[in-house]
């Protein structure tokens, strides 16, 4: 009996590695089949921080032209609207974005694979290209910009709280997001307008930002894409536990 109970035991251990080898062995054989459209989803996302880096850089910055030509607050966050809406939809009719589906965020990969249209591996590895894009997309745009980047009024780009605090930033980064996606979805499957889902969207990126903070846009990545670059300036410990008092202090130096 001992020995059926060992046996018992080492047949279900001896199971759990051949399941194991069989996960890594799946995960190898996604990468090895898909990785250009990870390094695409990479890329493409890369891309996007570029600009919006460039972007923010030349209507935001006190140095740039446009800052003295174009006073209005209003007027400038509406040109940075319009050049990151048509970054989007760029971005997304190219051939890379044709090919890996121009994913961009974390939040569409994970919808898609929760409606069973992308497979296990192949969210986990859009994921991880994503964060990476993310992160050398500003990782160039702070050594081509320098010390513009840096700039308290630029700030790589990134997203803070205003003076509302963290909640009303929340709930706005919720609703955006689901309007968003939800445009994307009921878009995407209406046969007959299906081809002009890039530019629902694209239109929705420039309203959300014009509306919106200046420099807000959505998903965790093109966050943590500069909050990467922002190491120095902005602490860690802020984003993994801070409290909105500490936060506050910070973002206002």
């Amino acid at each position: 009996m001992i020995k059926e109970e060992i046996g018992g035991a080492l047949s279900a251990q001896r199971m759990h590695e051949v399941i194991a080898q069989g996960d890594e062995w799946k995960a190898l054989e996604t990468l090895r089949r898909h990785w250009p459209e990870y390094l695409m989803e990479s890329g493409e996302l890369g891309l996007f921080m570029l600009s919006a880096c460039a972007f923010a850089t030349l209507l935001q910055h006190p140095a740039s032209p446009v800052t003295s030509l174009i006073g209005s607050d209003l007027s400038r966050r509406a040109l940075m609207g319009l050049a990151m809406g048509a970054t989007a939809i760029s971005i997304v009719m190219s051939p890379w974005g044709k090919q890996s589906g121009a994913h961009f965020n974390p939040a569409v990969t994970l919808t898609f694979f929760r409606l069973g249209k992308v497979k296990p591996w192949d969210a986990l590895f859009y994921v991880g290209a994503q964060f990476v894009g993310g992160v050398l997309g500003v990782g160039v745009a702070s050594a081509l910009l320098c010390d513009a980047l840096q700039d308290n009024t630029v700030r790589y780009a990134t997203t803070v709280p205003g003076v509302r605090g963290i909640a009303v930033a929340f709930v706005a980064e919720l609703v955006i997001s689901f309007g968003l996606m939800l445009t994307v979805l009921l878009v995407s499957n209406r046969e007959g307008i299906a081809r002009f889902t890039p530019y629902f969207a694209g239109a929705l990126v420039a309203t959300y930002i014009c509306v919106e903070n200046p420099r807000r846009r959505r998903t965790e990545v093109r966050e943590a894409a500069p909050r990467q670059q922002q190491a120095l300036h902005f602490p860690m410990r802020i984003y993994a536990g801070a409290n909105p008092k500490q936060l506050k202090e910070e973002c206002s130096k």
